[in-house]
């Protein structure tokens, strides 16, 4: 018997992440090259993460459990095949 349940939320946890940090990261690698090292360049990466992501969430929750589940499917994702 193959963890598929457990495998499935590893899944969507990874492709939850991964499309929050291809939302955010453009945002932070724009503050990273425009803003000086210290604590005002913290402040100001977690604010614009925060506002770039937020209003977009259930968006990007959409978007991570459509690619688990297509993976699913079209048996794609190692380990999820039957």
């Amino acid at each position: 018997m193959r963890p598929r349940f457990t495998l499935a939320i590893v899944y969507l946890f990874f492709f939850f992440f991964a499309f929050c940090f291809a939302l955010i990261g453009p945002a932070l690698w724009d503050i990273l090259q425009n803003t000086p090292v210290g604590p005002e360049q913290q402040e100001l990466a977690q604010r614009v993460a925060q506002e770039t992501i937020q209003p977009r969430l259930h968006l990007v929750a959409a978007l991570a459990i459509a690619a688990t589940g297509a993976g699913m499917y079209y048996e794609l994702l190692p380990g999820m095949k039957r």
